[in-house]
């Protein structure tokens, strides 16, 4: 295997390696990922809740639709006919790309999310409810203070495997432009004399990701929850 290549200047001319390809792939893969997690959990939690509560019919639908809609059709769907509906034209492409990948990311797997903190949250005892409603607390002190604590802690795993999941499906991004990691390496081996390695490599880093995530998340767990 040929890794000789990564620290030669790439043939387009730039004044880069294909080092430096990837670690701006790394970047983007980062950056999209950890905010589209932050925002999926603020939105699935929130999703969660509403479905609990009477009248939360229209939130499960909601999760139904975009659970059911193929993440990259979302993706073509959003990048190429709702963008240029709410962005000035002026918008430099990138940042269209980011605020779709972003956005589209952040509501799949936020709507992924809600499914199990919803499950969880049901999954309570009623008399957690009454518990509140005993104390004085308000509705949202009931879900803020018992509920959703208790909720988080119990699905905390499987909220560790959708943050992992989002690291993966970030490579999705690269089908409307976004050089994430997968597409570095996809465009690698159109001007490098490679074809495996890259690939190799970019493997590699998202395995060394979500396992750094893995026992990051795990760590948190024990900190919040012990």
């Amino acid at each position: 295997m040929n890794l000789g290549f990564i620290l030669e200047k790439v043939s387009t001319g730039e004044p880069q390696t294909y080092l430096d390809w990837f670690m701006g792939g790394f970047g983007f893969t980062v950056g999209v990922s950890v905010t589209s997690f932050i925002l999926a959990m603020l939105i699935g939690v929130s999703l969660a809740v509403i479905r609990s509560l009477p009248g939360g019919k229209a939130a499960t639908f909601f999760v139904s639709v975009f659970r059911g809609i193929p993440l990259l059709n979302q993706m073509f769907i959003v990048y190429f006919a709702i963008i240029p509906l709410v962005l000035s034209a002026d918008v430099a492409p990138l940042t269209s790309i980011l605020i779709c990948s972003v956005s589209v990311l952040s509501i799949y797997m936020g709507c992924r999310v809600s499914e199990h903190v919803y499950g969880a949250i049901t999954a309570l005892p009623t008399d957690q409810r009454e518990a509140g409603k005993s104390l004085g607390f308000s509705t949202v002190d009931t879900y803020r203070l018992i509920l959703i604590p208790q909720a988080l802690k119990n699905v905390f795993p499987a909220l560790t495997s959708e943050f992992m999941s989002t690291v993966k499906n970030s490579t999705v991004a690269g089908s409307i432009g976004l050089i994430e990691l997968f597409a570095v390496s996809k465009k690698v081996t159109e001007f490098a004399p490679v074809v495996y390695e890259p690939l190799i490599i970019a493997g590699t880093v998202y395995l060394i990701i979500n396992f750094v995530l893995e026992k990051l998340m795990k760590k948190i767990e024990k900190k919040i929850f012990a």
